[in-house]
């Protein structure tokens, strides 16, 4: 598998609007994905397969703490997916099913109280419960 570290400046992988598929040296790419902050501190990772983004995403904060964790399939958001504050505590979790939030979904606070829980119908918000402070 081709590892392709994604720098400042580095111009030869680019992501194309017409198709939104990722390209290198004008070929859809295959492999690794990196990208960095500037002062080299990993960003983000995800995998290409013939220029979409397919498998495990993760990405971080400058911090180097966990910002999000999920799954592409076949360049959509797939399957279970958490999301950080970033204090390394949980914000939400949830699933997608071809790049909609469907089922069950629940966020909390940066000190891990519950701020709301609610089932998610191809992206509409049902059966919202909002949890009050004490």
């Amino acid at each position: 598998m081709k590892f392709l570290p994604i720098l400042t400046g580095f111009d030869q992988l680019y992501h194309c609007c017409s198709d939104d598929l990722y390209y290198y040296n004008d070929q859809p790419f295959s492999g690794v994905i990196l990208t960095y902050f500037k002062d080299k501190v990993k960003q983000s990772q995800t995998t290409c397969t013939k220029g979409r983004i397919q498998g495990r995403y993760q990405a971080w904060y400058i911090n180097s703490h966990l910002k999000v964790t999920g799954n592409y399939q076949d360049h959509q958001e797939a399957g279970l997916w958490t999301f950080y504050h970033d204090n390394n505590a949980i914000a939400r979790t949830g699933y997608y099913y071809s790049g909609n939030r469907v089922g069950y979904w629940k966020a909390w606070d940066k000190q891990g109280r519950t701020l709301w829980s609610g089932e998610f119908h191809s992206n509409d918000l049902v059966n919202t419960r909002y949890y009050q402070r004490k």
